[in-house]
């Protein structure tokens, strides 16, 4: 934009609270006050001795073409910009010199209206999500993830469905896994075993003990889950021997000399013939 469209921010004070959604006791209130500033790209202007009073709890807006400077005069406050002139007071205290986190920490802030958080996600789930990208410890990392899976567990004993969902996606990829292992011998039915230990523990979440790590919990009704099912497939072995014992009594098994098969086989043809003659 050419310098000849720019319109400098010069004076803005809020000097008209909303009246339903402040209290009008201002000097019981923090004032955030800016005095002459000045911020210059160049040899050009783009923000010129704007003053500006805003006191907390009222709601104020600057209002200008494309670089009249608004967004320029937002940074300065908050101390993303340094401004080349002017004070910048919270209260009476001139935190013009102050770091952009000490300002956050009195309670200055800015956010854009960029969409850049996960809008699907809820504050707490964003916070999460930048952590992770953080040089945490193993033990960090697990604090944050138990916190993560027990605000889970809550909305889904509540009844949304959808925090279920992103607790077994969290937790597939280590299951299938453990379950691959155990059932080595019988690879076919480790899918339908991955999805029946999801079933057990969403049908049994409400007596979740939260003195325990969610992902042991899980570990165990898998492996359980397992061992069971193991335990059904096993063919039982007994002696030709000794007898078997059954609800009905005991049933004895006879094992026949196959070496008589031949002389059975020719009198049943000569009987057969006989008759046929």
């Amino acid at each position: 934009m050419s310098s000849e469209n720019v319109h400098p921010v010069t004076h803005v004070t809020a000097e008209v609270p909303i009246a339903d959604y402040i209290d009008h006791n201002r000097e019981a209130r923090v004032t955030v006050r800016a005095e002459g500033l000045v911020k210059k790209y160049g040899g050009r202007k783009v923000v010129d001795g704007v003053h500006i009073d805003v006191t907390q709890g009222e709601i104020v807006g600057l209002l200008g073409p494309n670089g009249a400077g608004k967004t320029t005069t937002f940074h300065m406050i908050t101390g993303m910009i340094k401004p080349n002139a002017g004070k910048i007071f919270f209260d009476k205290t001139n935190i013009k010199h102050y770091a952009m986190y000490r300002r956050a920490r009195l309670g200055i802030g800015y956010l854009s209206q960029e969409a850049s958080i996960f809008r699907k996600l809820t504050v707490e789930q964003n916070i999460m999500a930048i952590l992770q990208t953080l040089k945490l410890s193993k033990q960090e990392r697990q604090v944050l993830s138990r916190q993560d899976d027990m605000e889970l567990i809550q909305r889904a004993v509540s009844g949304e469905q959808s925090a279920f969902k992103m607790l077994e996606k969290k937790y597939r990829g280590a299951i299938t896994s453990l379950i691959r292992r155990m059932m080595h011998s019988h690879p076919n039915d480790v899918d339908d075993l991955v999805q029946e230990t999801f079933i057990k523990a969403f049908q049994a979440l409400a007596n979740f003990n939260n003195e325990y790590a969610f992902s042991t919990w899980l570990y165990k009704i898998a492996s359980n889950h397992c061992i069971d099912f193991l335990r059904k497939k096993r063919l039982k072995a007994f002696s030709i021997d000794q007898p078997i014992e059954t609800k009905e009594g005991t049933v004895e098994y006879e094992i026949y000399d196959n070496s008589t098969a031949p002389d059975l086989e020719r009198a049943f043809y000569a009987i057969f013939n006989r008759f046929n003659a």
